[in-house]
């Protein structure tokens, strides 16, 4: 889990990058293939708002994502699972070419947005159950996203 909550707090279109996670790695290790990686954004706490939550202005939402670089090294150069975060989308708010999404998708990486509460979990030492609802035909669905703290 990756807080990323105090240089969100700066940009409201921050864009996750590969330094944040390098920055991450040489603290904790290397993020080892099949992780589900978790970005926290602190953009839950503006859930109970969706006014805020969406955050709409100057003909587009705006919220934090993740860089197209950061998608490439998280699926080709570390084979994660999935990336989930805390906001309506892996790609920034503003996004009209969803790059973060053409990236992993390929790479049959799953993307958990809306997520909540990723501050409650420690950096690592958890593990994540992801039960989606079976949505014949869907391209995505609504899911049971849960951690277990070892």
């Amino acid at each position: 889990m990756l807080d990323l909550r105090a240089k969100c707090a700066k940009n409201e279109d921050y864009r996750v990058t590969r330094e944040d996670i390098v920055l991450f790695e040489r603290r904790y290790g290397t993020i080892q293939p099949g992780t589900i990686v978790l970005l926290a954004t602190g953009w839950d706490a503006r859930w109970a708002d969706q006014a805020r939550y969406r955050n709409e202005h100057d003909g587009a939402m705006h919220f934090p994502g993740v860089s197209a670089e950061a998608a490439t090294l998280l699926t080709a150069d570390r084979d994660v699972a999935a990336i989930g975060i805390d906001t309506p989308s892996i790609d920034y708010g503003p996004s009209s070419a969803y790059e973060a999404h053409h990236i992993t998708l390929p790479h049959k990486v799953y993307n958990i947005e809306n997520a909540a509460h990723l501050t409650d979990l420690p950096p690592t030492g958890f593990t994540v159950v992801v039960a989606p609802v079976n949505v014949k035909g869907g391209s995505g669905a609504p899911a049971r996203v849960f951690a277990i703290v070892r």
